[in-house]
């Protein structure tokens, strides 16, 4: 039997978590998913069931950390 290769890597989920800088139980509460789902997506022991979504979300939780790290940076000087 053929397994089924996962939409997004779980490699790719972690590897953006990781860059933005959130914990596992961060990134669940951003998405709005059970904190154990997000190690089941990194795992592959579950699929995403909307990569394009999920796709989506990680972008614009980066993008805000990102205008985050920005305006935090600027008020230091």
């Amino acid at each position: 039997m053929k397994t089924k290769q996962p939409i997004i890597p779980g490699a790719e989920i972690r590897a953006r978590r990781i860059a933005m800088g959130l914990t596992q139980r961060e990134l669940a509460a951003e998405l709005g998913v059970a904190p154990n789902s997000v190690a089941r997506f990194e795992r592959e022991s579950i699929r995403v069931s909307h990569p394009t979504m999920l796709r989506a979300a990680l972008f614009l939780i980066e993008d805000r950390h990102r205008a985050e790290r920005l305006m935090a940076a600027g008020s230091r000087r």
